[in-house]
């Protein structure tokens, strides 16, 4: 049983990855939302080499990535894959921060609904959010800067592929630490950021845990946690996929329209 005291709580959420996030709405406007990674490959911004190569790599990985056919090494071997030439793309690309700002400006994009609220509850109970992405972290941030009702409060911290630019002129770089895919997001990887060996996310016994993928269950591996409370999002492929869902969270919410109500009410409910 969850111990129901802000001051033991941590919420960690998976967000922007090539299969959309629990931040992010699956669907916008009637169509299918960007990830952080879509905000750049299908913007239009960039070389065309790169949009054609980033597109066809999506439509070669995204269904490995959910093929449950394959054994969990093969499907970590196939998204390593992806990001390390998804990567390698985009330094051809031609990218700059404006680049980013303009993308996301234009993306077909927004926050599930319930997320300002959520933050706003986190920041006054002063419960750590951890933001734990496959993404890209310099898009998932303006994306919030541009987007969302609310900022992130003031304990969040954001784990994910962050980039490097020219001081000069804001050219693309490279990336810098460790490269993140679905399947590797776990915070045992990451134990040694100064993040993990505060004293405030140390208390914490208790995690929230919010995934889109099968892979999000193993965000908190590594943490000392007492409890782990599981909410799913199954987004798409309700019928294909509930099963394996409702075997891995203990709780699932299904389609593409569901906001953060829930772990809203759940927050609201600590002492």
């Amino acid at each position: 049983m969850l111990n129901l005291h802000a001051e033991h709580f941590l919420l960690c959420v998976d967000t922007a990855n090539h299969s959309l996030s629990c931040l992010h709405s699956f669907m916008v406007n009637g169509r299918r939302g960007s990830s952080c990674h879509g905000c750049l490959e299908y913007c239009g911004l960039l070389t065309e080499e790169y949009h054609r190569t980033v597109q066809a790599l999506k439509q070669k990985y995204y269904p490995l990535e959910l093929d449950t056919s394959l054994t969990q090494e093969q499907r970590v071997a196939f998204m390593e894959e992806w990001v390390e030439q998804a990567h390698d793309a985009l330094s051809q690309a031609g990218l700059t921060k404006a680049t980013i700002e303009q993308a996301v400006r234009e993306a077909n994009i927004a926050l599930r609904g319930a997320h300002a609220e959520l933050f706003t509850e986190l920041d006054a109970r002063a419960i750590p959010l951890l933001v734990f992405s496959a993404g890209l972290a310099d898009v998932l941030e303006e994306v919030i800067r541009q987007h969302a009702s609310a900022p992130l409060p003031a304990g969040a911290h954001v784990i994910s592929n962050r980039m490097s630019f020219e001081p000069a002129n804001g050219g693309f770089i490279g990336f810098t630490g460790q490269l993140f895919h679905v399947f590797n997001k776990r915070a045992g990887a990451v134990l040694d950021e100064p993040y993990f060996m505060s004293e405030e996310v140390k208390l914490r016994r208790n995690v929230l845990l919010l995934g889109d993928s099968l892979g999000d269950l193993q965000m908190a591996s590594g943490l000392e946690a007492d409890e782990v409370l599981s909410v799913g999002f199954l987004n798409d492929q309700a019928e294909e996929r509930i099963g394996s869902y409702l075997a891995g969270y203990d709780v699932v919410i299904i389609g593409p329209d569901a906001g953060l109500q829930y772990a809203l009410d759940l927050v609201r409910e600590l002492k």
